[in-house]
């Protein structure tokens, strides 16, 4: 689940009550604005929580049946971002244990078993290799020994924000990113896949994570 040109490395994701999970770098769109409006339209994505789920039977909580239909996406799947690209973090923090000699950090991002932004998603709100900070619930604090500096290359610095009310919280996003030149793959609801400059639009690579919005996509 990564891409040859990303960085590979056995360090882990361990935080949060959540141990030793290892990093990717293929996520799932979560739509054009914060995860807070992956349940919204006209900023729904592909992907979004499964709502009203029970513990048994165990078909229930997994979701099945509880996805986005095709019928769903009406901007068209040809139009309409499933998938793309996002950069982990593979610093250590200086933790260790006996089944994970290579350390770990607690920066969710490329975590693909993870449901959270950043795990195993990202959303559309910023550009592609934006520098724009990322903000996550999943990101270690700015003293932590594996905290991504400001002044990184690949735009990977981010803000931790766990507020979780009613009121504000969910406001977290993480743009895709990769270490390719110019951009990021990207792969649509019917399947194909695109190579989508960082020069986009950030309006016009919103619409594309979005399913029903509605607006007018430019791939040029």
């Amino acid at each position: 689940m990564s891409c040859p040109s990303a960085q590979q490395s056995d360090v882990t994701y361990s935080d949060l009550s959540i141990e030793h999970l290892f990093k990717a770098n293929y996520v799932a769109s979560f739509g054009g604005g914060f995860m807070r409006d992956s349940l919204r339209s006209p900023l729904a994505g592909v992907f979004g929580p499964v709502t009203n789920v029970v513990k048994y039977p165990y078909q229930e909580r997994f979701g099945i049946g509880k996805g986005t239909r095709m019928t769903a996406i009406v901007d068209g799947t040809s139009n309409t971002v499933m998938l793309s690209e996002l950069l982990a973090n593979h610093t250590a923090d200086g933790r260790t244990s006996s089944t994970q000699p290579a350390g770990m950090n607690r920066d969710v991002r490329g975590t693909i078993l993870c449901p959270m932004m950043g795990g195993n998603s990202f959303s559309g709100m910023f550009p592609p290799n934006s520098v724009n900070t990322d903000v996550t619930s999943g990101c270690p604090p700015a003293t932590d020994p594996a905290a991504v500096p400001t002044s990184d290359m690949w735009g990977r610095a981010c803000t931790q924000n766990r507020d979780i009310s009613a009121a504000n919280g969910g406001r977290w996003q993480v743009a895709a990113r990769s270490m390719h030149s110019g951009g990021v793959n990207a792969c649509f609801a019917d399947g194909s896949v695109r190579f989508i400059r960082s020069s986009i639009a950030q309006e016009q690579w919103a619409g594309m994570n979005t399913i029903a919005g509605d607006e007018t996509v430019n791939f040029d």
